[in-house]
């Protein structure tokens, strides 16, 4: 997510280093909006999951989540 956060604050034109700087809250805010929408379509499932695995942490090559 932090790439994600450091490309959004370059183009809205912030400096590399300080958008190297600024990504760790932007990434937080991006993955707490992510994971809502990710449980919002999973609840709507017929068998919805009982519980979620977290996507903090490591980033993986390999998907975590399926959807229904």
């Amino acid at each position: 997510m932090e790439g994600i956060a450091i490309g959004r604050l370059r183009d809205e034109g912030v400096q590399m280093k300080d958008a190297m700087e600024m990504a760790g809250d932007l990434a937080k805010q991006i993955l707490s909006k992510v994971s809502s929408k990710i449980k919002i379509q999973l609840n709507g499932c017929k068998y919805p999951p009982k519980d979620y695995l977290s996507l903090h942490g490591k980033i993986s090559s390999r998907p975590v989540l399926s959807v229904c």
